[in-house]
């Protein structure tokens, strides 16, 4: 790759940022291991490729800064909605948060149980205290379309399980300030 190459420029803003290439990604709504073979490669990524990557790279100087206080709060608020999801299904949510959500290890069944406990905890945050699904996305460093996915995941759970349904809405309105 030289140093002309638009991946070395958007390798040069990333490190420069103290960014890995995994949050890269994930800003720009690709999976890590495809920028990775991007870059290895030193191949020039399609147009559309290319612009992702050059949006994502122009908001690392946002990314790497400190988030701003709503979004410490409502990063907040998650981890203590998973906490409730978490001590709701008796487990213990230091174990559910071990299990690294970038990973994508999707044959561990532990992996999948605290992926879905975070899904749950996006949706009692977005639904008990109304936190929009953007602001959840930038709090988590995740994309507004990741989150878009979760909900919907824990839309079709709720249509499918009653008890699921009454629990979440149990757990939006603790959130919320309602009864114990």
């Amino acid at each position: 790759m030289n140093a002309q190459s638009p991946l070395f420029q958007i390798e040069a803003k990333r490190l420069a940022a103290g960014v890995s290439r995994e949050q890269l990604a994930g800003l720009a709504g690709v999976s890590e291991k495809h920028y990775r073979r991007l870059v290895n490669a030193g191949v020039t990524p399609r147009p559309a490729m290319l612009a992702k990557l050059r949006a994502a790279a122009g908001r690392l100087g946002r990314a790497a800064a400190q988030p701003d206080e709503h979004s410490r709060l409502v990063r907040t608020c998650f981890f203590a909605a998973l906490a409730l999801v978490c001590h709701r299904a008796g487990e213990d949510p230091a174990e559910v948060r071990r299990h690294d959500p970038s990973r994508r290890a999707t044959n561990d069944p532990a992996w999948l149980k605290a992926a879905d406990f975070r899904r749950r905890a996006i949706a009692v945050v977005n639904q008990g205290l109304n936190v929009r699904a953007a602001e959840i996305a930038r709090a988590l460093e995740l994309t507004p379309a990741a989150i878009c996915v979760a909900m919907k995941a824990v839309e079709d759970q709720r249509d499918a399980d009653p008890a699921l349904d009454a629990e979440l809405e149990q757990l939006a309105s603790l959130m919320s300030g309602g009864e114990w």
